[in-house]
């Protein structure tokens, strides 16, 4: 059952600042299919240089959850994670971003916690506006994502 922060999150993504109905960008592809995108992604991947168009093509025009199944995938496919896999092949600002499509809000959020307690200060406006966005439902998702992504680091507790 859709709690009511959820309800209230759809209705605010359902409109634009003007009151027009929401048109996403990106809609769910015909006929997708994650086998089909995690091959061509494994061989875009793979050899002597990397198709990155290859890359653009298919992580640029998938949903959120279709970029997901992608994720699960690949690595059901091949002998690496996706994000292992895009973290060696690419570099600069296409990985990041490439990485970033790749990942959960949660992840993206709980990456986002961990960044700003990393090294001197705290950068509390980052805590503010992830953790104000949150609803008490939503809270034990994003820890265990931060758990998750701190333990990927080495850092998790034994």
């Amino acid at each position: 059952m859709p709690t009511r922060s959820t309800h209230l999150r759809s209705l605010v993504h359902y409109l634009d600042p003007h009151g027009e109905v929401f048109k996403p960008t990106i809609r769910p592809t015909p006929a997708f299919s994650p086998n089909a995108d995690a091959e061509r992604l494994k061989k875009a991947l793979s050899g002597i240089g990397t198709d990155e168009q290859a890359i653009i093509d298919i992580l640029g025009q998938r949903t959120s959850a279709e970029r997901l199944e992608i994720r699960q995938t690949f690595a059901a496919i091949s002998q690496e994670s996706l994000h292992d896999a895009l973290h060696r092949c690419l570099s600069g600002d296409f990985r990041d971003l490439a990485l970033t499509l790749t990942k959960t809000p949660w992840e993206i959020m709980a990456e986002a916690l961990f960044n700003a307690m990393r090294g001197y200060g705290i950068k509390e406006r980052v805590l503010n506006e992830i953790l104000s966005s949150c609803s008490r439902d939503d809270i034990p998702e994003l820890k265990k994502a931060y758990e998750e992504g701190k333990c990927r680091l080495g850092l998790c507790r034994s």
